[in-house]
């Protein structure tokens, strides 16, 4: 499957998905870490714009990349059946799902390895109390 024009390719092959820009970029990635692909209306000239999400789950520390293009008016209805193909055959989301959080927010202790400086000042000790009472009264 493909979908391309002037600037932008966009290809669909042995379960991988390629996106290039030509003479700028060019991103490969599996498509198991495209956790969302998603196509949005943009202006009243007919445009759109294609939003995807890839997530690394393998790693220590999961990264999340997104990427946006925007699709010029005459090839939104191309974009539109590449997301849906992408999402009902390969069950891609629309949206990505969020991991739970499975932390507590708090604060670094003093005599830990992750400190750059130790102690804080009492400055940013109090902006971290507040910034964690603002967030308890949003939550709650």
């Amino acid at each position: 499957m493909n979908l391309s024009w002037d600037d932008f390719r966009l290809t669909y092959q042995d379960h991988r998905l390629e996106l290039v820009w030509p003479g700028f970029s060019v991103l490969e990635a599996e498509l198991d870490r495209c956790v969302s692909a998603t196509l949005r209306q943009r202006g009243p000239d007919g445009g759109a714009q294609l939003v995807f999400q890839f997530r690394d789950s393998d790693r220590p520390v999961p990264g999340l990349l997104v990427i946006r293009v925007d699709v010029p008016a005459r090839y939104a209805d191309g974009a539109h059946i590449f997301t849906e193909w992408l999402q009902h055959r390969h069950g891609v989301p629309e949206h990505a799902q969020e991991a739970a959080e499975d932390t507590v927010l708090e604060q670094v202790p003093l005599n830990s390895a992750a400190w750059i400086a130790a102690p804080a000042g009492p400055a940013s000790d109090e902006l971290f109390h507040h910034v964690l009472t603002r967030i308890a009264m949003d939550t709650d």
